[in-house]
């Protein structure tokens, strides 16, 4: 298919990103959602559909994978979603994101899970920001990414001793603080 834009003569091949119909002096581009690296279409029927994982704006010669972070769930999306608070995706090109785990949180387009702060936890998964994670219960320990308040057992401890955060390492072994 070939073109003849303004006043030139000689026909020039249709762009690639769009079509070429019949009796039209300039090439018309594929709708969003769609897209063509050929240079011979007569129609838009003939520009392929974006395929799920990626996005096609008008005109696109390629799909565009989606970055981690975001997803296209179907075929002939025009933009990828960010993931919503409390779900993630670390890889491109994908379709849905990942409930982040109980210990952790995700914020909006989140493309990894945070972990709770030492000193909280949290029993939940699809935490959507850090006040998902709950302060350490007394008489227990939440160490970073805790998803339930743990004793602190060892021998210079004892049981039942509380600490907001980890048992910290000390030269005779770990330290608590004795419960309020």
């Amino acid at each position: 298919r070939h073109v003849c834009p303004g006043a030139t003569a000689v026909p020039e091949p249709c762009s690639a990103g769009g079509y070429c119909p019949e009796q039209y002096p300039t090439a018309a581009p594929c709708a969003a959602g769609r897209w063509t690296n050929r240079t011979d279409l007569a129609s838009a029927d003939e520009c392929e559909v974006c395929p799920a994982g990626a996005a096609c704006r008008v005109g696109s010669t390629e799909p565009q994978a989606c970055p981690a972070g975001k997803v296209a769930p179907s075929n002939g999306t025009t933009a990828c979603e960010a993931c919503v608070p409390g779900k993630y995706q670390d890889e491109e090109q994908r379709t849905s994101c990942k409930e982040c785990d109980a210990g952790t949180y995700c914020d909006e387009g989140a493309l990894v899970e945070k972990w709770c702060p030492a000193g909280t936890f949290n029993p939940q998964p699809g935490g959507q920001n850090e006040t998902a994670c709950r302060n350490c219960t007394v008489g227990k320990y939440c160490p970073l990414g805790a998803s339930a308040a743990q004793t602190c057992t060892n021998e210079e401890c004892g049981q039942n001793l509380y600490q907001q955060g980890e048992c910290t390492p000390t030269t005779d072994g770990y330290t608590c603080h004795a419960c309020d």
